[in-house]
């Protein structure tokens, strides 16, 4: 019996959501949020926050380099944009039998 081979799709080095107008964040006015690409060591840092929106923020915050609070405060078709694109990242593996 063979083992499960996957491949593996190039993944982006950085998700950019742009903002019609501005948004104020941490006092500033920001019309597009750009957020890395996030390694294990990110994932770690979170991990042991259980809620997941607060997980979700904490990571985001730090890809993006805001605050958990900041990310939290967004209106939610923004969080809701980064929190799709953070899910980008991490749906780059396919399977293949």
């Amino acid at each position: 019996m063979m083992g499960k081979t996957y491949k593996l799709k190039a993944l982006l080095e950085s998700v950019i959501v742009e903002i019609e107008g501005s948004v104020k964040i941490g006092g500033k006015d920001v019309s597009k949020i750009e957020m890395r690409e996030p390694t294990l060591r990110d994932v770690k840092l979170v991990e042991h926050i259980e809620n997941e929106l607060d997980s979700n923020a904490a990571l985001v915050g730090n890809l993006t380099g805001y605050t958990a609070e900041d990310i939290l405060s967004l209106p939610i078709h923004i969080s809701q944009a980064l929190i799709e694109g953070l899910e980008s990242f991490q749906s780059s593996e396919e399977k293949k039998s």
